[in-house]
Formats: structure tokens, C-alpha cells, sequence
């Protein structure tokens, strides 16, 4: 593959990972499969590790994958739940 190719993507990526980081959030809406959206938050252990992702899955139709909706939402708080539970401190 020619290199000119590869750092536009690299830097689609870098963006990508750094609003997931920003947000506890990774999300996806058709892309991978048309008609299944999702969202997934990272679990955390005591020394900042990721060990799990609690990761909601539905179809287009009725599954709001935006960031700030109610899924998304209980996403993120379960997997900050658990993080605490597990001593994980931000």
C-alpha cells in the first residue's frame, strides 16, 4: 500500500480514539452491520487496565446510538460503576 495512504488514515484513527478517551464511549451506528447500532464502555481494574466492555447492541430502528442517549448513558455509568467497585481511580 502506498504511504501516502496510510497516514490519512492513521490520523483518522488517532482522532477516532481520542474522542472515545474523551468521551468513556465507543460507538457504532450501521457501519459494520446495516441496521445494528451500538455502544460500548470500557471497565476498568485497580490499576487502570481495561478488563471488560459493557456494550449495548440493537437494531437501527429503536437503538439510539448517540452519545449523550439514554443507552449510551447507562453504558457508561454501569461501566463506571463497576470500575469503582474495582478500586479503578481516574
Amino acid at each position: 500500500m502506498a504511504g501516502w495512504l496510510i497516514l490519512p488514515r492513521r490520523k483518522k484513527i488517532e482522532a477516532l480514539l481520542a474522542e472515545v478517551r474523551r468521551r468513556g464511549l465507543a460507538r457504532i451506528a450501521g457501519a459494520l452491520t446495516p441496521g445494528i447500532n451500538a455502544v460500548s464502555a470500557p471497565v476498568f481494574d485497580h490499576a487502570g487496565n481495561i478488563i471488560l466492555a459493557i456494550t449495548a447492541i440493537g437494531s437501527s430502528g429503536v437503538f439510539d446510538p448517540d452519545w449523550n442517549s439514554p443507552i449510551a448513558r447507562s453504558v457508561v455509568e454501569a461501566a463506571n460503576r463497576i470500575s469503582r467497585l474495582l478500586e479503578h481511580i481516574p
